[in-house]
């Protein structure tokens, strides 16, 4: 009985450390949920990213198909006006020619119809002689009618053939036409793909900047200034950290927006790294929004958080970025802890 006590008082004394024990056990073995989304996320960025050369390499190569059709396309609608006009050259010269065979005709009948006529006149040698000059003039002119005939003929073969190369080209040109048809219909389908794709991996890319986000929030002392700091552009895709500023990347036309209140104390160019707009929040504290924008607002003007100071410039198809930038006393802080982390997250995808 004794022996039971002292086992049970024993086991009492070392669970706590038994327990932690087992859990540091299974802690080790416990997968890290964070670490195993955060790969999960970079993965799926991996491969659309790879899906997305892809189709740039076929959107590349349809591009290339396009221009070629394009240029045989234009080459054969030259060549045919050009084959069309020495058509139209070669039927004034067949008119020409048929207008003087049948001209000729007409004298030989005539000069036949005179043999005939003094034939039927009295023998003399004066009517001997004129038959015999009018019949040396007709075997010219049956001559001039025979070679003329053969010219007339070769311009129409000419002219027909060449009638047969006009054709040959617009059927080229009509198939052309079709194939251009055809690649310009698959150019779009593989653009909306690729629009598509960027658009997934754009979300992949914000899933992994908002936990970003949230695995930089801890306060930092000493910081520019209390408050938190707002996205300054609206409709973001994503951002990623650069040097000690922040890189917004977005598409198309959208509102550049002041992260905190102040007053603008600079809007205009920036050499050549694009518009400048220069935010004094007070305290020796600066809001820099760089990038490809028009600023709206002028010098001085009191602005509060939220309201517009700008626009993006839209560049159509690819995407863009919008630097940003806290100061104090001319030195860049850890922008990223600054910011409100809801506004981060704020996209419009």
């Amino acid at each position: 009985m004794a022996k039971l006590i002292i086992k049970t008082i024993t086991i009492l004394v070392f669970l706590p450390f038994l327990l932690t024990v087992i859990n540091i056990s299974f802690a080790a073995i416990k997968p890290n949920n964070k670490v195993t989304t955060v790969n999960s996320i970079q993965a799926d960025i991996s491969k659309t990213s790879d899906h997305l050369q892809k189709i740039k390499s076929s959107l590349e190569q349809l591009e290339k198909n396009l221009n070629n059709n394009n240029k045989n396309y234009i080459a054969n609608i030259d060549a045919a006006k050009k084959t069309q006009s020495e058509i139209v050259q070669l039927e004034i010269i067949s008119s020409t020619q048929l207008t003087e065979l049948e001209d000729k005709r007409t004298h030989a009948k005539n000069k036949l119809a005179a043999i005939i006529l003094t034939s039927l006149e009295p023998e003399s040698l004066e009517k001997a002689l004129a038959t015999k000059l009018i019949k040396n003039s007709l075997s010219d002119e049956i001559k001039l009618i025979e070679s003329l005939s053969v010219t007339a003929k070769e311009t129409s073969a000419q002219i027909e053939k060449m009638n047969l190369i006009v054709t040959s080209y617009q059927q080229n040109n009509q198939d052309l036409l079709d194939t251009i048809n055809q690649l310009e219909e698959k150019k779009q389908q593989t653009l909306n793909k690729y629009m598509t794709v960027a658009t997934e991996r754009d979300q992949h890319e914000v899933k992994l900047q908002n936990i970003e986000v949230t695995n930089s929030q801890p306060k930092q002392t000493n910081v520019a200034t209390s408050g938190s700091y707002i996205s300054p552009i609206k409709g973001h895709v994503a951002y990623s950290k650069h040097n000690k500023g922040l890189k917004f990347k977005y598409r198309g036309t959208r509102p550049v927006i002041a992260p905190q209140d102040g007053s603008i104390s600079y809007a205009g160019s920036l050499a050549s790294y694009g518009n400048v707009v220069i935010i004094d929040h007070g305290k020796d504290t600066r809001s820099i929004i760089l990038g490809n924008f028009t600023p709206k607002r002028e010098k001085d003007e009191v602005i509060k958080q939220g309201e517009i100071v700008g626009y993006t410039n839209d560049n159509k198809t690819n995407y863009d970025t919008l630097y940003y930038e806290i100061r104090k006393n001319s030195e860049a802080q850890n922008t990223m802890v600054l910011m409100d982390g809801a506004s981060l997250k704020n996209t419009n995808l």
